[in-house]
């Protein structure tokens, strides 16, 4: 007789993202809060706060599977360092991990069911002390 064995391993890494898009917590783990990033080329890089409309981030958690998602950066100054401070940690992205997109607009899109259907920019000249801190939620925040 035999010996058969094998070995299921959980994979854990943020690197096999099945969508192009993710939200990763202070830590890099995926999460329904923190830094928005997006994978362009295989490089995952990060969003700038510049020119993001609410329905932007809306639009990046429902992509996401969630129901509802809000922006948390102050979007209507130039306020840098708020992914340093929310919640007490440092959300921002790594020095080494490109700043994707600065403008991502959601609006007036009909039949809109992903945030790879909104307009985009890439971004120009913006520090990761401007990336983007957004929540998703499993309720429509509207319908409170």
């Amino acid at each position: 007789m035999s010996a058969k064995s094998f070995f299921t391993y959980k994979i854990d890494n943020v690197e096999f993202a099945q969508k192009d898009i993710r939200i990763l917590d202070d830590l890099g783990h995926v999460n329904f809060q923190g830094r928005v990033e997006f994978r362009v080329n295989g490089k995952w890089g990060s969003v700038c706060k510049r020119k993001i409309t609410a329905s932007a981030g809306r639009m990046i958690c429902i992509t996401l599977g969630y129901m509802d998602g809000i922006i948390k950066n102050p979007l209507d100054d130039d306020e840098k360092g708020y992914c340093k401070t929310h919640l007490g940690k440092d959300y921002c992205g790594p020095s080494f991990d490109p700043v994707l997109y600065e403008s991502i607009n959601c609006d007036n899109i009909p039949g809109l069911k992903s945030v790879f259907e909104c307009s985009k920019q890439m971004a120009n000249d913006c520090p990761h002390e401007q990336d983007l801190i957004i929540e998703c939620s499993s309720v429509d925040w509207n319908s409170r």
